[in-house]
């Protein structure tokens, strides 16, 4: 993925190196989108039923859509986001946590997940 304008920031300290969470948060803050490069569109659907939930032109709307949707009890690992390619064809890009964890770190949400707990 790469955005409109490079993002000159500098990257925080964490203790994953290679990850900034909320960049995209920042970036789409300040009227920049995430962009897959190929993709005109996006389609986020339930691949239990291949029912579309619904089609967006940006990624903003389809990581808001994502986090709605796990919010409301869908599991995540039952929603996939296509890509529409320049030939109107959709393609797979990603599903599952992947996807809910893009959608968080690009809207800076926090993660939601329950923590393990070990049983002792």
């Amino acid at each position: 993925m790469i955005t409109k304008k490079p993002d000159r920031t500098p990257a925080p300290t964490m203790r994953c190196p290679g990850a900034e969470r909320g960049r995209y948060a920042r970036l789409l803050a300040g009227g920049y989108d995430v962009v897959i490069t190929g993709g005109t569109g996006f389609r986020l659907r339930d691949s239990r039923s291949g029912h579309v939930i619904g089609e967006f032109a940006d990624t903003r709307d389809v990581f808001v859509a994502t986090l709605a949707e796990v919010a409301n009890g869908i599991p995540s690992r039952a929603l996939r986001m296509d890509v529409r390619i320049p030939t109107g064809e959709y393609e797979l890009e990603t599903g599952g946590d992947t996807l809910v964890h893009l959608a968080q770190s690009a809207l800076g949400a926090p993660n939601e997940q329950p923590k393990r707990v070990a049983e002792g």
